[in-house]
């Protein structure tokens, strides 16, 4: 499925790039989806989950797992369970403490988590 919400870079990996205003400027945001060998998303540093961005994932198959990779890469992740409620949210050390407000599954470590250990990507 094309989309104008994500862009396709190869097969099965594309790119959501979204404004972001910020005191200091625009400094834009990204996120990048890849379908797992499950026919699953991954989705990185989640963009706001608008009505675009919801159909084009929904074209591509049933979000998986969303990651939140930094203590600055959180701010859309809250979007994303109410919506998704299958998917596993995984955080960046530091942001449970952060984000109390968030829920997530798992703290991300040096080890990656069995959903994307290995090749599960196609």
């Amino acid at each position: 499925m094309e989309s104008t919400a994500l862009r396709s870079l190869a097969p099965n990996l594309w790119v959501a790039d979204r404004p972001l205003r910020l005191l200091v400027g625009d400094i834009g945001t990204r996120m990048t989806v890849i379908r797992l060998a499950d026919g699953g998303l991954w989705l990185h540093s989640p963009v706001r989950l608008d009505a675009a961005t919801r159909q084009a994932l929904d074209g591509l198959g049933p979000v998986r797992c969303v990651v939140a990779p930094s203590k600055v890469h959180h701010f859309f992740v809250k979007d994303y369970p109410p919506v998704y409620p299958d998917a596993r949210i995984y955080f960046a050390p530091g942001l449970p403490e952060k984000r109390k407000n968030l829920t997530f599954h798992e703290v991300l470590s040096d080890d990656a988590p069995p959903a994307w250990r290995g090749r599960p990507w196609r």
